[in-house]
């Protein structure tokens, strides 16, 4: 059957995720997911190339969901953001056995998911409308952990990087929608440094030492998770 889609995001799942021998990822073919405008994830056999099932994400509005790999590649995020959820599928590549691809009960219900992010085991949703990070493992999925929700204060256009057990967020202000530093929170949710020196902040990138760099209107802001500088 032939399906025509309008592409917007275009993910490879479940190869080199696997903690499975080489052998038998060599057997088994990835599956691509296809999101399209309408919010419907389509989800394909590479071998056959053809679709085997797909998933309706519409709720209140047609939306495009942007699809992310989770850190096993068992798990496909689907962000909402317009609906105010992300939705979650399982590929169906466990244990190096290949399953059907079912969509999870479970829903991430936030305001406005924008940045979304992995790290090591870590998932972090920074989420615009009201200034929040929630972090999650996948371990949620089988009752073995809870999400954490951070607040920064205020809504805005920012983002969350997990360096080890520290958050390190940005930091609002109220004469902007784009934040104006870092901050950094321990895993009680609290606010342990605090900078507002780098205005118009967008955009980030992890050094090999932990550190993060954010990009700043007037160049480039540095920090640790130890709350340092430079």
């Amino acid at each position: 059957m032939k399906v025509i889609l309008r592409l917007l995001v275009v993910l490879l799942v479940g190869l080199m995720a696997l903690t499975v021998s080489a052998q038998e990822q060599s057997e088994m073919a990835p599956r691509l997911l296809l999101a399209d405008s309408t919010g419907v994830v389509h989800v394909m056999d590479t071998e056959a190339g053809e679709i085997v099932t797909a998933f309706d994400m519409h709720e209140e509005m047609e939306e495009a969901p942007r699809l992310y790999v989770g850190p096993s590649g068992q798990y496909v995020f689907a962000v909402l953001r317009a609906s105010n959820m992300v939705r979650v599928i399982d590929s169906g590549y466990t244990g190096g056995e290949l399953g059907e691809p079912t969509l999870l009960d479970f829903t991430l219900q936030t305001m406005m998911p924008t940045h979304f992010d992995i790290y090591g085991d870590h998932i972090v949703s920074f989420n615009d409308g009201d200034g929040s990070v929630t972090v999650f493992t996948e371990a949620i999925f089988n009752g073995g952990g809870t999400a954490t929700t951070f607040f920064t204060g205020q809504s805005h256009h920012g983002v969350g990087v997990m360096v080890d057990e520290t958050l390190i967020a940005t930091n609002p202000t109220p004469e902007a929608f784009l934040p104006v530093g870092p901050a950094v929170f321990n895993m009680d949710g609290e606010i342990v440094a605090a900078f507002d020196n780098c205005p118009g902040l967008h955009g980030k990138g992890v050094l090999a030492d932990g550190r993060v760099v954010f990009g700043c209107d007037d160049g480039v802001s540095i920090i640790s998770a130890a709350g340092t500088t430079g």
